[in-house]
């Protein structure tokens, strides 16, 4: 299953989130990987959208069930989700509902 989520993000923080970003597909590769492998996420897909009301991060997440993925990363001690929670809660100026036009999965 997929899932989309889109939050405001603080002007301020957008920096930090594209460096926490960063670090996560570079130096903290493998410990990242390993806390998604145990979430059950098969593919992550992070955007940052800049718009004249203020950046917005589009986060994808694929996982056979995203919703005990989210909650597992949310009950998690690893210090890399930890840091990861830390840094979106930092970011994070709201959550936007778009309207959803089309879910459809072949298969």
């Amino acid at each position: 299953m997929l899932r989309v989520m889109v939050s405001k993000v603080k002007p301020d923080q957008a920096d930090r989130l594209r460096e926490w970003f960063g670090t996560v597909s570079g130096p903290r590769r493998d410990e990242f990987l390993t806390t998604l492998l145990q979430e059950g996420v098969r593919h992550e897909h992070v955007h940052l959208l800049h718009t004249s009301d203020g950046p917005l991060m589009i986060y994808a997440i694929e996982a056979e069930d995203t919703a005990q993925a989210i909650t597992t990363f949310e009950q998690s001690a690893h210090q890399v989700d930890l840091d990861h929670r830390e840094v979106l809660t930092a970011a994070f100026a709201g959550i936007v509902e778009p309207e959803v036009l089309l879910d459809f999965e072949c298969g």
